[in-house]
Order: structure tokens, then C-alpha cells, then sequence
């Protein structure tokens, strides 16, 4: 990408060098000869010239830029008055830094694409390694993601990552979700297989795990959930038709019992490619079931004329699925099935015969 940055002080240059080395095409501006001098050896075009000016400014190639950086600081008029020009200008995306509250505020009412605050950046990113006593190394991606990099303990050097026994080690809990009993109870189900109640505040456990299973079988291996219907407890668990990590299709299970503990009935057939699917209902009292791609892709129609079973395949496509569900009571147990009739039957691959 091409990047147009005014300023080239110690902050604006840092950014030229940086984004140069990772090959983008920079050009640089700063009315300080010497600024420019620093670094234009580094950037693929430069000028001496005083931003603040309109017919000086025009002379930037700005229509030619994915985005112009002002990088000043310190100088908070000539920072406001070039990010005006740049609007009345027409540029298309426009990235300015704000060394104070006030300084951005002003900034936010150009409604201009970015807002740079290194200085603040700095100081949470300290903040957060300290925190974290220098023990990793990390980036943000988002508002929420973040990739670590941190020191293996040396007592877990060598071991495939499937060998350690990390729950146990370290007190984690494989593909957790809660539910809130009618009594105000609230329980983490997690493994697919273990219920555990949790403490109002959520500040731990109240008691030990107790170990689920279908009367007939294992559930699955992930994607579990609890929900109750009348006085039906309603346990969904995830697993692949094969009985085997990606093999045949990607199911949905469920068993029930009187209490939630259990014991729980047999496993029974809830959906086709609808593993790992949360079952919700609307507003409206429709139930549904979210589903998504796991495997290789391949229509309702070509899935349900048979799939090879020793091949991942989905018929949901890349993206949010929603699948139309019935939960109904029916002989004092509860049925669930889907709706549409490319989901509600298991395939002929199928380990467990309903």
C-alpha cells in the first residue's frame, strides 16, 4: 500500500522506516528541512513544505495515496487546520494523531477514519506487560483478540499438546456453557460429559464434578448444552458420525432426564450437520438451531445421497446457519428433530443406528 505521512518527527519518521520495511510505499512531508533529511533515504519520495498552506498541501500526490497520515503533535493548530484542508480536499482516508483528550475530541468532529493516540497506546501496552511480569509477548489484533507468545515450563517441553493433561494441570475446562436451573441454580457443563455447580457470584464451584453419560453410549466429545422443557432436562452433545474425529458428518445428540444430574436416556438423534449448534427460541416461540461449516462442502442434496466416511463433509456453507427446529413433550419424554427434512434424518455412515 502507498501511505502519505506529514510530520516526520520522531513519531511521524519511526512510522516512515517501519512501514517501509515491511514494503509498503511511503512518502514523507515536514516544513523542517531536517526532519525530511533523517529519513528520506527511506521513503520513496519526499517534500519540504508547510501543510498548513492549501496550494502547498496540493501539491502532495493525495488522490494517488490508500491514506495520508498527519503525524503531528505537537503542534495543534497546524494538526487541526491540514486535517481540515485534507476534507476540503476530498481525501479519502485520513489517519490523525491526538497527543491529548481535547486534541481528539476536535479530531472525532472531522469524523476522520482513524484517530492515532500513540502516546496512550503506549503507556495500556506497558500497563497490560507488566501485568503480565514480563512473562509474554503480545500484539491486539481487535478490541478482544490477541495473539501471545510466551515461555513453554519446561516440564511441558517435548509433549504434543494432545498428551498433556491440562484440565487437571491447570484447572481448565474444555468447551464450557452455563445453565440456570428454575431454582436460580447454575451449572457449567463442559467435556461433553461433566456438570459442575457454580457459585452465585461466580467466584468458583460448590461441590465436585459430576460425571453425564447417556444410558447407552458416550455422547460426544464438544459443542454441549442444557436446557429444560417442562420438568425435562435436555442435554445436547456433538460428535461425528463415525464415531471418529472427522469422520462422516458432524451431528447433534441429545439425551434427557428427570433430574440433571441424571441418569440420562439413550442417546438420541437431534440433527444432521448441526454439531456444535446452539438451540435457542425466538420471540416468537419458534425454536432454532445455529450451524455452521465443518468439512468439506458439498450440497443437502449430495450429503444426503451419501458421504464418504472417511472424509469431514458439511452441507452448511461458509457462514451463520440457521436450522428450524420442533421440542415438543410427547409420552411424558421430549423430542427434538429438525424441521427441514436435509437436516433430520441421520446418513447411511452413521455408527449408531436410531
Amino acid at each position: 500500500m502507498k501511505y502519505l505521512i506529514i510530520g516526520l518527527g520522531h513519531y511521524g519518521a519511526t512510522l516512515a522506516m517501519e512501514l517501509t520495511a515491511m514494503g509498503h510505499e511511503v512518502v514523507g512531508a515536514d516544513g523542517d528541512g531536517l526532519h525530511v533529511d533523517s529519513v528520506k533515504d527511506q521513503m520513496a519520495a519526499s517534500f519540504v513544505l508547510d501543510a498548513t498552506d492549501e496550494m502547498a498541501l496540493s501539491v502532495l500526490p493525495l488522490k494517488s495515496v490508500d491514506a495520508v497520515i498527519v503525524a503531528i503533535g505537537d503542534n495543534f493548530g497546524a494538526s487541526v487546520r491540514i486535517v481540515s484542508l485534507l476534507k476540503k480536499l476530498k481525501v479519502k482516508r485520513i489517519y490523525a494523531r491526538a497527543v491529548d483528550e481535547v486534541h481528539k475530541g476536535v479530531l472525532e468532529a472531522f469524523s476522520i477514519d482513524r484517530i492515532l493516540t500513540p502516546e496512550q497506546d503506549a503507556a495500556r501496552l506497558l500497563a497490560q506487560q507488566l501485568e503480565l511480569d514480563g512473562g509474554a509477548e503480545f500484539f491486539q489484533i481487535d478490541g478482544n483478540t490477541y495473539v501471545f507468545k510466551l515461555e513453554i515450563p519446561e516440564k511441558l517441553v517435548g509433549y504434543h499438546i494432545n498428551e498433556l493433561n491440562l484440565e487437571q494441570e491447570f484447572g481448565l475446562k474444555h468447551d464450557p456453557s452455563l445453565f440456570q436451573d428454575t431454582d436460580g441454580k447454575i451449572w457449567l457443563i463442559s467435556k461433553c460429559a461433566e456438570i459442575q455447580q457454580l457459585k452465585p457470584d461466580f467466584t468458583g464451584f460448590i461441590g465436585k464434578p459430576v460425571a453425564i453419560h447417556p444410558a447407552n453410549r458416550k455422547m460426544g466429545h464438544e459443542g454441549c448444552q442444557i436446557i429444560k422443557i417442562g420438568n425435562k432436562y435436555v442435554w445436547f452433545g456433538t460428535a461425528w458420525s463415525k464415531d471418529t474425529l472427522r469422520k462422516g458428518t458432524y451431528n447433534l445428540y441429545y439425551a434427557t432426564a428427570d433430574k440433571i444430574e441424571g441418569p440420562y436416556s439413550n442417546r438420541k438423534f437431534a440433527g444432521r450437520c448441526l454439531g456444535h449448534g446452539t438451540i435457542f427460541k425466538d420471540k416468537n416461540g419458534n425454536w432454532w438451531c445455529t450451524a455452521f461449516l465443518n468439512g468439506d462442502y458439498k450440497s443437502p442434496t449430495e450429503v444426503n445421497k451419501g458421504v464418504n466416511p472417511n472424509i469431514a463433509t458439511s452441507m452448511n456453507k461458509q457462514g451463520l446457519t440457521l436450522v428450524p427446529m420442533s421440542i415438543e413433550i410427547k409420552d411424558n419424554d421430549i423430542v427434538v428433530k429438525a424441521l427441514d427434512p436435509q437436516y433430520a434424518q441421520p446418513g447411511a455412515e452413521e455408527n449408531q443406528k436410531f
